[in-house]
């Protein structure tokens, strides 16, 4: 599946309005460093692994650290209009939880 580039523009918008850290890092901020050092996988890899296990319309990015590690968390709202929350490990790419919330 074929993501528009400007999809990926306007969600790197979005993250850029993350909510700062109190280190006054933003999610977007976060991630470009933990990327930089190669402690992180780039969205767009992202995007790609979790339209596999999770389909749909991406409505939220999340980038925190979680038990010692980086994690991007997605909510992608599905075709049944559920939205599948989606934690996944952001060095591996691995699913690390899943849960949907039905409407």
């Amino acid at each position: 599946m074929r993501v528009p580039r400007l999809f990926f523009l306007a969600l790197a918008a979005l993250l850029s309005l993350g909510s700062p850290t109190l280190a006054g890092d933003s999610d977007h901020e976060r991630a470009r460093k933990a990327v930089a050092k190669g402690e992180a996988l780039p969205l767009d890899v992202m995007l790609q692994h979790l339209a596999k296990v999770a389909p749909g319309q991406v409505i939220e990015v999340d980038f925190e650290r979680e038990r010692g590690r980086w994690v991007y968390e997605f909510k992608v709202l599905q075709p049944d209009g559920a939205i599948r929350e989606v934690e996944m490990d952001a060095k591996t790419a691995k699913v690390l939880e899943i849960e949907i919330e039905r409407p």
